[in-house]
């Protein structure tokens, strides 16, 4: 499945298949399945990535699994890459919490 546009949501997003733009889950999750693409921002207080993503991202608490690659800017307060897991971009600490 894919979806073209900005996705705004609240609770848990689960990418299983491609978005083709920014992601907004302000207090909640997004969770990258293995497979799963973004092409787009993302902003949300916890992300796991497992897929792939090309934009900015700025979540408080961000973990890249094994298969995970974020190419692009992260923004963060706690990071975590597991082996295997990729950052291909600029990397820095938060300096508010993530709000909007």
């Amino acid at each position: 499945m894919t979806i073209n546009g900005n996705v705004v949501a609240d609770g848990i997003v689960y990418i299983l298949g491609r978005v083709n733009g920014n992601i907004s889950v302000i207090d909640g999750t997004i969770k990258i399945i293995k497979n799963g693409v973004v092409n787009g921002n993302m902003v949300a207080r916890y992300l796991i990535s497992d897929g792939h993503s090309e934009g900015k991202v700025i979540a408080s608490d961000i973990v890249v699994l094994e298969n995970g690659h974020i190419k692009g800017c992260v923004i963060y307060d706690s990071l975590s890459i597991r082996s295997g897991g990729v950052i291909d971009g600029k990397i820095s600490p938060q300096e508010e919490k993530v709000t909007q």
